[in-house]
């Protein structure tokens, strides 16, 4: 009798491994969701200020960025943006995957020994109501040289 008892409870023990073994197999794959990737979202009426002045403080003064959304629009304006004052052009690009917006302000033009700040304003198209992780860099290229890069916001905003 004693025999069949722990026989029992290792049957008991291996169905439990094996449920458990079940359960986290289950859970993974629900979490393994495919990247949902919005390929509508695009950017349009981009501007650009004239040089405001010179910058402040500093090259790392502060960014100030602005969000509005309406009717599936986000509105953003991007303040004390600081620049070689030799680019005479930005662009704007987006990327938008799962919760997370990737803006890249990409500065060009030819580089000048002054810098100033600018403000630029543009708007993300095609983008769903939602809470996002908003990241926001700046890069610039300068004739030949790679890009260089710089998170200048990233933050949550609730649209």
């Amino acid at each position: 009798m004693k025999f069949k008892h722990i026989y029992t409870m290792k049957k008991t023990k291996y169905f439990l491994a094996v449920l458990a073994l079940v359960a986290v197999g289950s859970i993974s794959i629900m979490s393994c969701d495919k990247e949902e990737i919005n390929e509508d979202a695009y950017v349009s009426n981009m501007e650009k200020s004239d040089c405001l002045g010179m910058p402040k403080y500093s090259e790392t003064s502060e960014d100030s960025i602005v969000f509005n959304y309406e009717n599936h629009t986000l509105f953003v304006e991007h303040h004390n943006h600081i620049i070689n004052c030799g680019h005479d052009s930005i662009s704007v690009s987006v990327n938008v995957a799962n919760d997370t917006i990737w803006i890249k302000e990409l500065d060009f033009g030819e580089e000048a020994n002054c810098i100033c700040n600018v403000t630029n304003s543009y708007q993300i198209n095609n983008l769903e109501k939602g809470r996002y992780v908003v990241v926001v860099r700046n890069c610039t290229r300068m004739g030949n040289y790679p890009e260089g890069c710089r998170i200048v916001y990233q933050g949550i905003l609730n649209i």
